[in-house]
């Protein structure tokens, strides 16, 4: 999704440049100063706004952020960091600059006691393969050396993030995408208008977080928390939803849930009764075999985002979105045949084939849907029972032209 066309209002909604420089944290036993935004970094952010993924341009890591990255992969242990550094192909000249920079202070038994985190805004973790492995190293291994870091708009496609504490990290426009977030710590973390098509976020901590805008498109969600999280124009289609938290969730009226779906026997928690039918009625519930149906074709899609090839995710997006709209279908042909005492058996067959493809439900023993239709005509002589007449709705199919092979090309 792109970031929309008018800078001025993007750097408003994207939120302050400037991480509030020289703010400490102890984590562990190391106090971790966060460092100031430089100026390349501001520009680049700048000249980001408004570009499609493909046309924004990332900074290759400099020396401070790749030892910054090696002194967490090594637990905060000086002379294991400088031989991973050295490993990584760092000179001493850059070990020496990097060191300055960080403003490190180390006990006799050297561990760092003390260290300035630089920025890491718009930063490339992806293109070189070695930097990437270092991050998942620094993560593994120190879980929360990136709490509360500035990674606005840094590419982290496809990286294995793993139970990270991302508290209050800043990652606004960040691309996370096909990212590893299982059971990562993302409370209060801003992620306004991030990309995180087909990421894993099962058992994610998203309470309190910043989500407007956020680009979550065929995301695994399931057991997701988030209480009290800003939901406010994201894009939750095709995402498992299956025992998520929406306690206390904010703006969930103007979620996009297209063809979201859930195992129905575990569905979605806390969804207030105030989310318009419209909205509430696009989820779907899948029996179990329908669930793991889903469930490899959604992880089939993760995979194509990983190739950036767009005919293989546009293929795998359309096996998914055309299995779940054949299980919208067996959805609504159950809801109408279980109306059948009340709308009488000639009327069934002509029911599922009007209304088939639409979020249908039961309602006292008759079928409903999201939007109110004043009528049904069923065609030839026979007419449907007043009470029944008043209480069928019928809702628009994902499109209206095609409901069942319904996809999105990006």
């Amino acid at each position: 999704m792109g970031l929309g066309q008018d800078v001025n209002n993007q750097k408003k909604e994207m939120g302050e440049m400037a991480l509030v420089a020289g703010q400490s944290v102890k984590i562990d036993e190391v106090t971790i100063t966060a460092g100031g935004i430089t100026e390349e970094q501001q520009s680049r952010w700048e000249q980001n706004i408004g570009k499609s993924v493909d046309e924004r341009s990332y900074s290759h890591l400099n020396p401070a952020q790749k030892f910054y990255l090696c002194l967490a992969a090594e637990g905060f242990k000086l002379e294991k960091a400088k031989e991973r550094a050295h490993q990584l192909g760092m000179t001493s000249q850059e070990l020496e600059t990097a060191q300055e920079a960080l403003a490190l202070q180390v006990n006799d038994d050297d561990q760092v006691t003390a260290v300035t985190r630089p920025s890491f805004v718009g930063a490339d973790f992806v293109t070189d393969p070695e930097i990437k492995k270092l991050l998942e190293a620094a993560v593994v291994k120190s879980p929360r050396c990136l709490y509360g870091a500035g990674l606005q708009g840094a590419d982290l496609r496809d990286t294995d993030l793993r139970k990270a504490e991302l508290w209050g990290a800043q990652m606004q426009g960040a691309i996370l995408r096909g990212a590893n977030l299982d059971g990562a710590e993302l409370r209060n973390a801003d992620l306004k208008k991030a990309d995180l098509y087909g990421a894993d976020l099962r058992w994610a901590e998203l309470g309190g977080a910043q989500m407007q805008g956020a680009d979550l498109y065929g995301a695994d969600l399931w057991g997701a928390k988030m209480q009290g999280a800003n939901l406010d124009g994201a894009d939750l289609r095709l995402t498992d939803l299956s025992g998520a938290d929406f306690y206390n969730a904010k703006n969930l009226n103007t979620v996009i849930l297209t063809n979201a779906f859930y195992d129905a026997e575990n569905p979605p928690k806390n969804l207030p009764d105030n989310i318009p039918a419209a909205i509430k009625d696009n989820l779907l519930a899948l029996d179990k075999k329908s669930y793991e149906q889903a469930k490899e074709l959604q992880a089939a899609y993760k995979e194509a985002l990983v190739t950036n090839s767009q005919d293989t995710i546009t293929a795998a997006e359309k096996a998914l979105t055309e299995h779940l709209g054949k299980c919208r279908e067996e959805n609504a042909k159950k809801a109408i045949q279980q109306a059948a005492p009340v709308l009488g058996a000639n009327a069934i067959p002509i029911l599922v084939e009007k209304l088939a493809g639409s979020a249908v439900r039961v309602t006292d023993g008759l079928p409903t849907t999201a939007a109110s239709l004043s009528d049904v005509s069923l065609g030839g002589n026979y007419s449907l029972p007043a009470q029944a007449k008043a209480s069928i709705e019928v809702s628009n199919p994902p499109s209206p032209d095609n409901p069942y092979n319904y996809y999105r090309s990006r």
